[in-house]
């Protein structure tokens, strides 16, 4: 009896503490709704936890639609059957932002507006402040031209490094805005502007590099060419780049956004899987999202492959692949609650009783 009281008290703090420790850090996993098609993807999400992106019948199908994810409802925002729409970014009010054909629009409730860009060019939108500025770029025959960027109804191209082209992935509240331009030899490198002066972000030794996101506090993400060649994620804070390195045995990582805490989500290879993971950086500490998934969801040979954007409350949205099919989806993760101060100490509390208990009653036997 005393051996079974005292293992059930060593049972049950080793218990609290190993779920207290897990709720810090454990996520919940959701498959979204592919709007009757076979294949989704996620690209934003906002405070609220609205999630944008785009759902198509079959991979490489041809026609997609802009989709809309929240926590009662999903629905589309194309307005066409036929239409190749996507969403790629959303705001803190719901305004969002992506491309219809070829077309930069903003999807405000059921108000759909036109982007127009430089010199009747195609166009394309990919990130929105609470200011509503936009950025995005021209197009023309498929090739991506300038970094453009909407602010109300004046459309400004950044130009480039020297180069040809360039493009805008970001933009924080401030106005700041990265992306990637080519420099005088033809090379793209990540880029930031602050109004149209380009800032060259520098790589990781190698010879291009790419900026994908941006927080309030200016630090840039996105990935670059190592003096291996591989290619790793990067924070930049100023032009000083940090690489975040990979997975355990993994030899490329790419970082798609980081949040107003400098969390970084993005993916990376790891050693010995074909598929890339879906992984979220600490610092330079990465975290495989898969050691998340329900085993139900691996069982059916759910990957969560990448990562493409997480918001201040630390939700993430990318995709994920069914191994063995070409079925997509987009997924969700979510911070399970951690207990409050007050609650680990009424637990221990509790805890301390059953102890005492425990050992008077070993007193008297």
């Amino acid at each position: 009896m005393k051996y079974r009281l005292h293992s059930q008290v060593a049972i049950a703090i080793s218990s609290l503490t190993f779920n207290g420790l897990a709720c810090a850090a454990t996520y919940s996993v959701t498959l979204l709704d592919t709007l009757s098609g076979t294949n989704s993807i996620a690209y934003g999400i906002n405070s609220e936890g609205r999630i944008v992106g785009y759902s198509s019948p079959t991979e490489g199908s041809g026609t997609s639609h802009a989709a809309e994810w929240s926590a009662s409802a999903s629905h589309s925002l194309s307005l066409l059957e036929s239409e190749y729409a996507f969403a790629r970014g959303i705001n803190n009010a719901g305004q969002v932002v992506g491309a219809t054909s070829f077309q930069a629009v903003m999807w405000s409730g059921t108000t759909v507006t036109a982007l127009t860009a430089p010199s009747g060019l195609g166009s394309r939108a990919t990130a929105i402040n609470d200011k509503g500025q936009i950025v995005g770029q021209s197009h023309s025959g498929g090739r991506l031209l300038h970094a453009i960027v909407w602010d109300g109804t004046s459309t400004t191209d950044l130009g480039t490094l020297g180069g040809e082209m360039s493009f805008a992935t970001g933009i924080n509240q401030m106005g700041l805005v990265v992306g990637a331009a080519q420099n005088r030899f033809g090379t793209f490198h990540a880029t930031s502007w602050t109004g149209t002066t380009a800032t060259d972000l520098g790589t990781l030794g190698g010879a291009v590099s790419y900026a994908t996101g941006v927080n309030n506090d200016g630090n840039v993400v996105g990935y670059s060419a190592t003096l291996s060649g591989s290619f790793h994620a990067v924070i930049w804070n100023g032009n000083v780049a940090t690489d975040l390195g990979t997975l355990v045995g993994g030899d490329g990582s790419y970082a798609g956004a980081i949040n107003n805490l400098g969390q970084v989500v993005g993916y990376s290879s790891k050693s010995g899987d074909i598929t890339s993971h879906a992984v979220v950086w600490n610092g330079t500490v990465a975290t495989d999202l898969n050691t998340f998934l329900e085993p139900e969801l691996v069982s059916e040979g759910w990957v969560l492959d990448v990562a493409n954007g997480i918001n201040d409350s630390g939700s993430i949205v990318g995709s994920a692949y069914q191994v063995g099919t070409s079925n997509r989806k987009a997924f969700l993760l979510t911070l399970a609650p951690v207990p409050e101060p007050q609650t680990y100490g009424l637990m221990l509390a509790g805890l301390g009783l059953i102890a005492g208990v425990a050992r008077r009653r070993s007193k008297h036997q």
